[in-house]
């Protein structure tokens, strides 16, 4: 059995596997309701933490402003512990 992520990381990985399908940015709302968060304010702690660990950036004031850093891009990329 695999460990489970940490929230914000679960926000990771459905941001990298969104933007594998799509050429933009989803929105706050999208994300809760993909990922059967309740709000879109529990997503936005989320997306404030990938932010802080310079995984995300995201544009002020634009519904669809999250966007991966190269390091959010990567972040799964390469051998995995154990």
């Amino acid at each position: 059995m695999s460990p489970k992520l940490p929230p914000a990381l679960e926000v990771l990985s459905f941001l990298q596997d969104w933007f594998a399908i799509y050429p933009y940015a989803p929105t706050l709302a999208e994300i809760a309701d993909r990922m059967n968060y309740g709000y879109p304010s529990s997503v936005s702690r989320h997306i404030n933490t990938l932010v802080s660990w310079r995984l995300v950036e995201r544009i002020p004031g634009k519904a669809r402003g999250i966007w991966l850093t190269e390091e959010g891009q990567n972040y799964f990329v390469g051998p995995m512990p154990g």
